[in-house]
């Protein structure tokens, strides 16, 4: 019986985090079926990006898909190496495709990838408003597409936690057991971070003495004035790469956002 080849993929990133885009490749990557697909990953040195024994073994696992994140925001010698390494995917002939939605806006690496892929149509609209307000054309518009983030529904219900265990784990962080909790939960970038839950803290105590706050993720560089004069109704937690962790803390909460 003749072999069917394999598609090869590889995930180049400059990071492995929770709750990111990276998590959404690699929950495709969980179910994809291991008879059609070979799938690799490649994390980018913090320091020093080596393309050359990246593309070694794009050409030793046999690869012909490249999927991309988060390596397109790095200036100077970085950027110019990136440029070069979609150049080189281009006259090799492997498709290139980015999954960065937050990405900023670069006619150059549009021009280089084969697709772009955004979580939803909001987010595609917003990166062509920004094409068209920094000038740029929208001339490579035809590559952008829709993929919304996957859910590991098998994943999830491992962390399901019951009535007695919340209310243990809310007097642990000291959240008031009568409490209202908004969660706001993201990582620690100022670019995917909305502040306009804490904003309206002061109006929605307004309204309702019990509300707390429980944040995860907050960036270092957000800290108003706010964070002092209702600190009694807010928790911010540091960013986390445990999923149980993260997972009980959404338990936690009667609305998230």
């Amino acid at each position: 019986m003749p072999t069917t080849k394999k598609l090869g993929v590889l995930l180049v990133t400059n990071h492995l985090r929770l709750g990111c885009t990276t998590k959404t490749f690699l929950t495709y990557e969980k179910y994809l079926s291991r008879k059609k697909f070979d799938v690799h990953r490649f994390v980018l040195d913090e320091n020093e990006w080596n393309f050359q024994t990246l593309q070694d073994g794009i050409e030793q696992e046999r690869i012909s898909v490249v999927v991309t994140n988060s390596i397109y925001y790095e200036t100077g010698a970085k950027y110019t190496d990136t440029l070069a390494f979609l150049q080189w995917c281009k006259t090799n002939h492997l498709r290139v495709i980015d999954i960065t939605h937050f990405s900023k806006v670069d006619r150059a690496v549009d021009k280089l990838l084969d697709a772009r892929l955004f979580v939803s149509s909001v987010c595609r609209l917003a990166y062509q408003y920004r094409l068209n307000q920094s000038g740029q054309s929208l001339e490579h518009k035809e590559k952008f597409h829709i993929l919304y983030n996957p859910l590991d529904i098998k994943k999830l219900e491992e962390f399901v936690i019951g009535k007695n265990q919340k209310l243990a784990l809310r007097k642990q962080l000291g959240i008031p057991h009568n409490a209202l909790v908004i969660g706001r939960f993201g990582r620690g970038d100022l670019d995917k971070w909305d502040d306009l839950l804490v904003r309206a803290l002061p109006l929605l105590l307004q309204k309702n003495k019990n509300i707390f706050i429980l944040l995860q993720a907050k960036p270092d560089a957000y800290n108003p004035p706010v964070f002092t004069r209702f600190s009694r109704h807010i928790l911010s937690l540091p960013e986390s790469s445990n999923e149980q962790e993260v997972a009980q803390h959404i338990q936690l909460c009667d609305v998230l956002l």
